[in-house]
């Protein structure tokens, strides 16, 4: 039987399911909470003001979250970045990506992957992220968490995966190789 949840309810599941992953970088490195507090200031103050430029109810959008989620999503994606490039990727997703377009629900592009396109076109190097099981294993919970709870599809975490492998192929790079210590 498939439960009904409020919008509020789906994104809190979703932070709670970022939670190990982000906890565990934390504890690996603690400067990652401040940045993720400034990130999700930065969320908030963004979407703000984009909805106040479209003459869109400011609380309600808030409440429901999903920018939060955006913002603590690029910020697990992306640790090694710049705090200012870490921003200028939320702003991206939020105001270009997301409210642009008619904000909830509108956006032609998931704001979070605009972000991270952003980010790359913007051809600037960052320490490149290699395959870390223990934090790997809490991505996966939090995804087999939110699957089984319902409230993702088996088809988004599956199709991640390919993504990842299919960007792996293209650039020549292999699994062992992105495993190695840095």
């Amino acid at each position: 039987m498939k439960t009904s949840r409020s919008l509020a309810a789906r994104n809190a599941w979703m932070l709670a399911a970022l939670l190990p992953g982000i906890a565990l970088q934390c504890w690996r490195e603690p400067m990652l909470l401040a940045r993720l507090a400034l990130v999700l200031a930065a969320a908030l103050l963004f979407e703000a003001i984009a909805l106040l430029a479209r003459r869109e109810p400011v609380a309600p959008y808030l409440r429901e979250g999903s920018a939060l989620v955006f913002a603590a999503t690029l910020a697990a994606w992306l640790p090694a970045l710049p705090a200012w490039l870490l921003l200028a990727s939320v702003f991206v997703a939020l105001v270009f990506a997301r409210q642009a377009f008619g904000g909830l629900g509108r956006n032609l592009v998931h704001p979070v992957a605009f972000g991270v396109a952003f980010v790359q076109t913007l051809a600037l190097s960052w320490p490149a992220p290699s395959i870390d099981v223990p934090l790997a294993l809490c991505w996966f919970a939090g995804g087999a968490l939110l699957c089984a709870l319902r409230i993702v599809r088996w088809q988004a975490p599956a199709c991640l995966i390919v993504g990842a492998a299919c960007g792996l192929l293209g650039t020549g790079k292999s699994w062992s190789g992105l495993c190695e210590p840095h």
